[in-house]
């Protein structure tokens, strides 16, 4: 019988994150280079902008990691933490798509992308967190 309590779709996700985040922040990095040179953008909003890209990729880095660890380790511990770090994540994409400077058309399909996928992973991390306390309550 096999007693893995590990998830294969909520891998799948943070897998398929591992390969969004960098796309995502190409994406970004070229579309905040074309609105500081277009559009004009005060100087404050380009920091604070860029700053809020910078601490999304290191939460998201953070939250992809430690849900991964959770789910092939099965220990809860670790999804919660990902759970945990969704709420920032999820603040700054909120940000990105709708109370930035300027919110493109391309930044609403990829920001979009970004929250469903997180969405998505989510809800998998919850059923993640649901097997792994059923099964330590069988083995209690």
């Amino acid at each position: 019988m096999d007693d893995s309590r590990s998830s294969l779709p909520y891998q799948i996700f943070l897998s398929m994150s591992k390969w969004f985040l960098p796309a995502f922040v190409i994406i970004e990095v070229l579309l905040f280079s074309f609105k500081v040179s277009s559009l004009p953008y005060p100087s404050g909003n380009i920091v604070s902008e860029v700053f809020l890209l910078v601490f999304y990729v290191i939460i998201e880095y953070g939250r992809i990691m430690s849900g991964e660890r959770g789910n092939l380790t099965e220990k809860s511990l670790f999804v919660v933490v990902s759970l945990i770090l969704s709420v920032p994540a999820c603040t700054v994409l909120v940000y990105m798509f709708m109370w930035q400077t300027y919110v493109l058309r391309v930044e609403v399909v990829v920001v979009g992308a970004a929250m469903a996928l997180q969405a998505l992973q989510v809800a998998l991390a919850l059923v993640v967190l649901l097997g792994l306390a059923q099964s330590s309550s069988k083995v209690a």
